[in-house]
């Protein structure tokens, strides 16, 4: 039997140095701050009734200008950091006179509760792809994914009750009847951009938990909502990488 060259390749052998780089969750927590700041960009308000201008108004705000991401012990805290910072209306130029305790506000915190055990809804992915160097050619890192699942707070405040029922109603009617429960996040890995893959898990049974302060003069209404996302955390290991030449043959009988 005689051989016949049918192709010559090229092929990377590639070893795993040890080292490697993770994700971290700020990029996600920005992604679920940017879905809750849509579903306000989309509410409309068609007829504005005294119970509803507090509400037009805030719709009419710039997107940062309704959304923050921070952990606060509770609401006053909450506002007393929007004082300090001042960042009611981060839009408006600072020279102008502006109301910095201006409701309504959402904030949203994430705990450090997470799971990252495996199981039917979460699945391990090694091996999923390659990152390359600046040629653009030679892999540098391997990119492997485990999902986990992150609980979020979604604080709504307002200074009026029928506010804030708009602005829950909002959010509970966006989540149950949302058509895709996903959305995507984009982080860095060995410096260059990976999409980070999200989704809400049990959104349709959204509930709310009062956190209004107590009678006083000023009060103030908040309610707040437990969110739960599953997310990728990705892993990229380094990689030696060398090119090794691959001789194709076929047999031939003679």
């Amino acid at each position: 039997m005689t051989r016949e060259l049918l192709a010559k390749t090229r092929q990377w052998e590639k070893t795993r140095t040890g080292k490697f780089e993770i994700t971290g969750f700020a990029a996600t927590d920005d992604a679920v701050a940017r879905e809750i700041n849509s579903i306000f960009s989309n509410v409309v308000v068609t007829h504005v009734t005294r119970d509803r201008e507090r509400f037009a108004a805030f719709l009419a705000r710039a997107p940062q200008d309704r959304v923050f991401v921070g952990n606060f012990d509770n609401v006053v805290e909450f506002l007393g950091a929007v004082r300090r910072a001042a960042a009611g209306r981060r839009s408006i130029p600072s020279s102008e006179s502006i109301n910095r305790d201006a409701m309504p506000f959402i904030n949203i915190s994430r705990s450090f509760d997470a799971d990252y055990d495996s199981n039917d809804n979460q699945r391990d992915r090694d091996d999923l792809a390659d990152l390359y160097g600046s040629d653009g050619i030679t892999p540098v890192a391997e990119v492997s994914a485990t999902q986990v699942v992150l609980t979020y707070n979604v604080t709504l405040i307002a200074a009026e009750k029928s506010t804030l029922s708009l602005m829950c109603n909002t959010l509970a009617s966006s989540m149950r009847w949302r058509e895709s429960t996903s959305f995507t996040a984009i982080d860095r890995l060995v410096h260059l951009p990976v999409e980070i893959d999200c989704s809400f898990q049990d959104a349709k049974g959204i509930g709310y938990s009062d956190l209004s302060t107590p009678i006083m003069e000023n009060r103030i209404f908040a309610a707040q909502a437990t969110l739960t996302v599953m997310a990728d955390m990705m892993t990229a290991f380094e990689v030696d990488a060398k090119q090794m030449r691959v001789n194709t043959y076929s047999g031939v009988e003679g």
